[in-house]
This record gives structure tokens, C-alpha cells and sequence, in this order.
């Protein structure tokens, strides 16, 4: 059916083609005579003599001053008139997250915060339907919510985003009465942790503050701030170098200060400079994949009076300090002294490569890095280790790398989930094992570690044993984090260190 209008019941009256056709016919929707149904309602409680009330665009709100809140009461099309920028964000969400009894969602609507390549391929702040809270709250933020509710033994159709609706009562006592219920009920909601969680981030809509953050990005990068990170806009499995020109060096990894060293003497630094500006990828053929608008890759982070922001993939979202605190406080559990580990200290310059060597030569163990192993379940190689040791797996990052956004991070994910279940991984490991100096010190012949319990150990290349690790990692990679750690936390041990 192709069509666009409105849904009602009136019913439709065959008319006349202009030129007969009898393959054709035309039905008309003829307009309701008389006033709307609210009318009768508002009728009941203010005066409506003389007003013109008759057609579909007529509409009324009637205010309540309840707790210190004001509430609007919106009838027919005045909902348009109440600003958004004044509406607490969430107030109806939170309504109908109390009211809707679990089972009775008909409509669930949420954007991911991220791709996770762990579960699904959806792209940063794509809207869905759901049918149940089977959502990954460390991604997903829910955003309206629809269902049924039972009122006075009647089931009703409510739907809560900012505002919350519901049909109204016949009263101006009942109206204000169910108003007070409102106001006691968000509060209640909002106070609930699931439902922090599944609110913890808003993305910012308020073009005023947008621009406000944006100024503070800009004045940053004119600082070049090294608080500014890149990530990748989007995944490419085939993705092997990016260039910020045309004709310019082929880098293996994102880092913002080769953004500012690109960057021409004198340039103007504004968010249009930076929405134009163009970030290339290229595959492992140097051909090229799709450019990237700067400003979508930037991630920045910002704490200002009202609350913590942060720019994401192009967007702006509000995140609750108490959602950073719970992800940072989860993250922590598992980091300990690099000391422990017998890791070296970087010097600050040398890449991942040479600093995987340099520390496999001073502990005595193998380096893994660049080995890929293929699984047909991959379109990449799975890179299964950077530092091998009998009783140790470790990944090695730096922490200003893109790789922390990319599937690359994902690698300790997959390579504990193949290391558990992918008998071909050990064989593997086996063979290539042999063209180290030791040999084989992970397996022995059956295929079962030689030094258990194995621990998955992430090391991140930061050069600051200043401030913890945990308290340095920005938003996204906190995320990251979090899905790794609860993935395989339940088959090895994992443990998280700077150097």
C-alpha cells in the first residue's frame, strides 16, 4: 500500500475517475464534521465559548504547579508548543518504564552506542525496535517505550519518551490527580539502578550547547590537546592504512598528533574545518575504501558544570557520572602493577612492535606479534598473542591507538574464545611454536597448558605510572572493557596494566 495521512475510522466514499478506467478506482476520506474529542474534556473544566475549536490543528494545555514542578496537560496538536529544551528529557520514559508491566512492551525503541563486533554489527546511534529489555546495557540506551496499561479494569495504549501519554481523564480533579501520580512515579523510576543503566546516556539535542561543546573542541585542538583521541568511524574488515591527504603517508594507525602536525600553519580550527576535513582508508592493496569526515572520528571527553559529555562517532552525548564511575570501578578490579608481571617500562617512543621484542628479550619469553591465525568464522587474521609466556597471553596497545576502538581490542575476546573451543587453534600453536628458541612452552603434546590457571593479560603502552590506568581510559574504551572482561572472565583469569 503506498499512502500517507492520517489513521481513523471514517469511512471512505467512492468518487468519479475523470477519465474512467477499469483497472482504477479513487475512494475519498471525506473530513469529520465537528469538534474534537478533547473538546469535551477541557469543556468540562474551562470555558470554550466563542473559540473556534472546530478543526484538526486546535488544541489546549492546562498547567499544573505541583512540588515545585510544573506539569502541561497537552490536548489535540498543542503538544508543539511546549519547548523540548525545557522538558525534563526522560520524564515520560521513566513513566512508562513504571507503569508498563513487564511482558506488555509493544514498542521499545533504543540506538547502540557503539559497534560491538562481540555481539552484533550495528552502527553507532541507530535506532531499534526490541521486544524485551534484552539489550546490552553497557551499548544500549533506551530512548521511548510503548505498551499497555491497566486502567480502572480497562487495558490502555500508553508511550513515554520526553512527554508521557496516556487517555486523559474526564475530571480537571482526576487530571490533577494523575499528575501527582506521574511526578511519584518518575521519581521512583529514575531512583532504580536497571533503569540507570538503560538511561545512563542521552545524546545532546540542544543546539546551544552543542555549539558550546564544540567551541571547547576546537580550542582544544588549537592547543593540540592530547586528551583528543581517533577512532574509527566505521569497521572494515579489510581496513590496512588511513592518510589524512590525498597524497599523503600511509599510516597504520590513527594518532592525533599526526592530525596536528597535518594540519596547515595558521589554520582555522572551527567545526566546519573539522566536519569537511577527510580522513582516507585504504586496504591491504593501497586501494582505496571510504573517506571519513574528521569530526565523526574524534573522540573527545569533557566535564563541565552540568555534567560529563562526550563526542562520539559525531555525536554528542550526556553520560551520568555514576554510569562512568560503575564501568571505571568494574575495570579496576582486574588492573595490577605492570612490576608484577616482570613487563618493562616504554621509553615513551618505541612502537608496539619493537617494545614487543625489546620485552620478550628481557623476560625471557616468546614474541607473538603480527602471527595471524585464520578461522573461516573471520574475514581477519586473529592475531592470538603479542607476548607469550607458559602461564601468560598478552595483548599489547598503546593506549592512544585507534586499535583500542577496532576489532583489533576484540582480538583478546576472540582469541580466549577460540582458545577454549577451536581445537585447530592448538594445533596451531603447536607448530608455530617450533620456530621459537624454547619451543613449544604453552601446550604439551595432549594439547593442555603446561602452567595453569592462563590469564589473558591486556598492557596498555601509556608511559604514566602517575595516574591509574582505569582512570585514563576514555569513555569507548571503558566499554570495550567491560564486554572483554565479562566475555572471558568466566574461562581465565584477566588482569589489565600500563607501561
Amino acid at each position: 500500500m503506498i499512502g500517507h495521512g492520517d489513521e481513523g475510522g471514517q469511512p471512505l466514499k467512492k468518487i468519479n475517475l475523470r477519465h474512467p478506467d477499469p483497472d482504477s478506482m479513487v475512494f475519498l476520506k471525506p473530513s469529520h464534521a465537528g469538534t474534537p474529542e478533547w473538546t469535551r474534556i477541557v469543556d468540562g473544566f474551562a470555558d470554550l465559548s466563542g473559540q473556534d475549536t472546530s478543526t484538526a490543528s486546535s488544541g489546549a494545555i492546562l498547567f499544573f504547579n505541583i512540588n515545585k514542578r510544573i506539569i502541561a496537560c497537552c490536548f489535540g496538536t498543542s503538544v508543539a508548543n511546549i519547548h523540548r529544551d525545557n522538558i525534563v528529557p526522560d520524564f515520560g520514559l521513566a513513566v512508562a518504564y513504571h507503569r508498563i508491566p513487564k511482558g506488555k512492551y509493544k514498542k521499545i525503541e533504543t540506538f547502540a552506542m557503539t559497534e560491538n563486533p562481540i555481539t552484533n554489527a550495528r552502527s553507532a546511534a541507530m535506532p531499534s525496535s526490541q521486544s524485551t529489555f534484552n539489550l546490552d546495557t553497557y551499548l544500549e540506551t533506551i530512548t521511548e517505550l510503548g505498551g499497555k496499561f491497566l486502567l480502572n479494569t480497562r487495558s490502555v495504549v500508553i508511550n513515554g519518551k520526553e512527554f508521557f501519554s496516556i487517555p486523559a481523564p474526564m475530571t480537571i480533579g482526576e487530571i490533577k490527580k494523575l499528575c501527582k501520580s506521574l511526578i511519584e512515579e518518575y521519581e521512583i523510576s529514575v531512583n532504580e539502578e536497571n533503569y540507570k543503566k538503560l538511561t545512563a546516556v542521552s545524546k545532546v539535542k540542544t543546539k546551544s550547547l552543542m555549539d558550546h561543546l564544540n567551541d571547547e573542541l576546537c580550542k582544544r585542538m588549537r592547543k593540540r590537546s592530547g586528551e583528543i583521541y581517533l577512532v574509527d568511524y566505521q569497521q572494515f574488515d579489510n581496513l590496512d592504512t588511513y592518510s589524512l591527504s590525498s597524497k599523503g603517508e600511509k599510516l597504520t594507525e590513527l594518532d592525533i598528533q599526526d592530525v596536528y602536525n597535518d594540519f596547515k600553519k595558521g589554520q582555522q580550527i572551527t567545526t566546519v574545518f573539522l566536519r569537511t576535513k577527510q580522513i582516507s582508508t585504504c586496504d591491504a592493496d593501497g586501494q582505496p575504501i571510504e573517506p571519513w569526515s574528521l569530526y565523526k572520528c574524534l573522540f573527545f571527553q569533557i566535564e563541565i558544570n552540568i555534567g560529563s559529555f562526550i563526542l562520539y562517532k559525531g555525536h554528542w552525548y550526556q553520560v551520568q557520572k555514576r554510569f562512568l564511575d560503575d564501568l571505571r570501578g568494574f575495570v579496576r578490579l582486574f588492573e595490577v602493577p605492570a612490576a608484577t608481571l616482570m613487563l618493562p617500562a616504554w621509553d615513551g617512543k618505541q612502537g608496539e612492535g619493537e617494545y614487543n621484542l625489546a620485552a620478550a628479550s628481557a623476560m625471557g619469553i616468546q614474541c607473538w606479534d603480527k602471527k595471524l591465525y585464520t578461522h573461516p568464522d573471520y574475514a581477519y587474521g586473529i592475531e592470538f598473542t603479542d607476548l607469550l609466556s607458559p602461564s601468560h597471553i598478552m595483548h599489547v596497545k598503546k593506549l592512544v591507538s585507534s586499535a583500542l576502538n577496532s576489532h583489533l581490542l576484540m582480538q583478546t575476546a576472540v582469541s580466549a574464545q577460540l582458545l577454549k573451543s577451536d581445537l585447530k587453534l592448538k594445533t596451531w600453536i603447536k607448530q608455530e611454536s617450533k620456530k621459537f628458541r624454547g619451543g613449544n612452552i604453552f601446550l604439551n603434546r595432549k594439547g593442555e597448558y603446561k602452567a595453569p590457571p592462563i590469564s589473558y593479560v591486556i598492557t596498555l603502552m601509556t608511559g604514566s605510572a602517575v595516574k591509574s590506568l582505569t582512570d585514563q581510559l576514555p569513555f569507548f574504551s571503558l566499554i570495550t572493557f567491560n564486554m572483554i572482561i565479562r566475555k572471558i572472565s568466566f574461562d581465565f583469569d584477566i588482569k589489565i596494566c600500563q607501561v
